[in-house]
């Protein structure tokens, strides 16, 4: 049977089970929390100026019914961090590189770039056949020259095309973000490729006087063409930099990876160039044969032959997967930003 003991801090009496004496409960009237069945003092009537307001609050006291109490919860203080009101923040995505409309600039200048990559080597290839197609005919046949003068044609027509997309291309890519040094590298590679063009023009008012003079009078053509062929390799690993930080921008580790290691092919060949103009000059400067230095030429000229088309599949095959990453990028931006 419950025992009915009064509330120490009001006039209120509860009923509390036998198995709750001893344990903290909970007033339900004025809230306050005791000890139940401790001897607590009992609690001292307010001051009232006559005798019939104390004996109105006994009166009261004795005639409230008793309240059912039970023991407070017992409390247990959890290791697991506080969450509450956390799983409704949506979590805080990383900030993308450049605006929409830069990516959408650098995409196109990468698809320049790539279609005046596959043109060059078209027409690189062509250049090829026609010179061991037309070796062994003589020019006397003018039907043959007239066929010849129109594959030359072509084929420059081809070249500067591909020069073209590769310069607008390269022009496009000036919008590139700043993350990761993209955008100064575009603009270190457009400077390489417009001071390629000028090597270019010197070598062709070389060969066809059109100045009447040497461009260059203390170089030879060899010369300028070992020149144009190092600034060419210097471009064209300054573009693969700038190639690896638009992949690390797009989040292509692996892609990045792989264009780092193009560079360093790319690092081979020009070594290779070096050492075997290096053997040319020594041979040029000394008036010794080439038979002696050949055993020391033979295995950079081995290098760079086998190193030049690897470098080529290689150029084309990275450039073709930036350019799926980089439109697969633009296409989520814009699904993103509506």
């Amino acid at each position: 049977m419950p025992d009915v003991i009064p509330c120490p801090y009001c006039p209120r009496k509860l009923q509390v089970p036998v198995e709750v004496l001893g344990q903290p409960v909970r007033c339900p009237s004025c809230g306050q929390t005791f000890v139940a069945g401790e001897n607590a003092p009992e609690p001292q009537p307010p001051a009232a100026p006559d005798t019939a307001l104390a004996e109105l609050y006994e009166h009261v006291r004795e005639s409230q019914p008793a309240a059912i109490v039970a023991p407070l919860p017992s409390l247990s203080i959890s290791d697991e961090p506080r969450t509450r009101g956390r799983e409704s923040l949506p979590e805080s995505s990383p900030r993308e590189p450049g605006s929409l409309e830069d990516w959408r600039k650098v995409q196109q200048g990468i698809e320049l770039i790539w279609h005046g990559l596959v043109i060059g080597i078209v027409t690189m290839l062509s250049a090829m056949c026609v010179r061991c197609g037309f070796s062994g005919m003589g020019g006397a046949d003018p039907e043959i020259a007239v066929f010849a003068t129109i594959v030359v044609g072509l084929v420059v027509l081809a070249g500067l095309t591909s020069v073209t997309l590769h310069l607008v291309g390269q022009v496009f890519c000036l919008r590139s973000p700043l993350e990761n040094s993209a955008r100064p590298l575009a603009r270190i590679s457009l400077a390489l490729l417009l001071l390629l063009l000028g090597f270019g023009i010197g070598m062709l008012s070389w060969v066809e006087g059109i100045a009447g003079r040497n461009v260059l009078p203390f170089a030879g053509l060899g010369d300028l063409i070992t020149l144009g062929s190092l600034v060419m390799l210097v471009q064209v690993t300054v573009l693969l930099l700038c190639l690896r930080a638009l992949a690390m921008n797009v989040r292509q580790q692996r892609l990045a990876t792989s264009i780092r290691r193009l560079t360093f092919l790319v690092g081979g060949i020009v070594a290779a160039m070096i050492a075997i103009h290096g053997a040319v000059i020594a041979v040029n400067t000394t008036g010794r044969p080439i038979d002696e230095i050949g055993v020391v030429l033979f295995p950079f000229a081995c290098a760079l032959v086998i190193l030049a088309p690897i470098f080529l599949i290689w150029y084309v095959v990275v450039l073709s997967e930036l350019r799926q990453a980089v439109t697969a990028y633009v296409w989520r931006r814009e699904r993103q930003e509506g």
